[in-house]
């Protein structure tokens, strides 16, 4: 639509240049003007040759056609119909393309209520049912565990002959009955938020220079081990 409404309101355009500075007209204006065809001649007439005397001979001459002749009238009919057509066929293409979208609106809305209508008929049948799949739904997602993951431990390193160590656990899926172990061994645990514990690891447990796995435990299972290196004063201990 739009490649047709800006070939005609081009064409228009050119068809009204055509009849405010005709061509045909006396050529003053921009000092252009449709000219009388042209076509080649043959003249012939008397030549003389180097030693005086007199042959035939022909001369080819662009000039003038006079048998052929333009209808100004007629340019001047032609180009003013099809400027009022272009113009036309431009404005009914606006006017068709904002019928063809209020069209579409209606048929949506049309489109919309009758699904709602249906939906309304059929909602009362299919009630119960949605009422048990939503609960099957839910038992579904009940079922689906979801075990703590660790990201990191701060700090995550500890000190040989240290009275102990606090820490703190980050990572995901914590719940109020997570536990952290070292090892084997449960650990004093404070629930900090879905995200977040803290432990205390006692100094047995740091007697000697080791790395540890430290693992979250819940409900929902066990989180992979995380280490924490504990450490001789004089540096790393392996």
């Amino acid at each position: 639509m739009k490649t047709i409404r800006f070939a005609a309101s081009l064409y228009a355009i050119i068809l009204l240049v055509l009849l405010l500075f005709p061509p045909w007209g006396d050529g003053t204006w921009f000092h252009w003007k449709f000219s009388q065809p042209h076509h080649w001649v043959t003249d012939f007439h008397n030549c003389l040759d180097k030693d005086g005397h007199e042959y035939n001979c022909d001369v080819r001459v662009w000039e003038e056609d006079n048998r052929v002749s333009i209808n100004y009238h007629a340019l001047i009919y032609d180009a003013v119909l099809w400027f009022v057509f272009s113009v036309f066929t431009a404005l009914m293409i606006d006017k068709f393309r904002l019928r063809l979208s209020t069209l579409e609106l209606r048929t949506k809305a049309i489109a919309l209520a009758i699904v709602n209508r249906v939906d309304n008929i059929f909602s009362g049948t299919n009630s119960s049912a949605k009422g048990k799949q939503s609960t099957s739904l839910n038992k579904d997602q009940t079922l689906i565990k979801r075990p703590p993951t660790i990201r990191k431990i701060n700090p995550s390193t500890g000190i040989v002959g240290d009275s102990g160590l606090n820490f703190s656990i980050y990572g995901s899926n914590f719940h109020k009955d997570s536990v952290v172990f070292c090892g084997t061994t449960p650990l004093t645990t404070r629930f900090v938020s879905e995200f977040e514990l803290e432990a205390f690891i006692e100094a047995s447990l740091i007697g000697i220079a080791r790395r540890v796995g430290i693992t979250v435990t819940n409900s929902d299972g066990t989180s992979p081990a995380a280490c924490l290196d504990v450490l001789q004063l004089n540096g790393w201990p392996f």
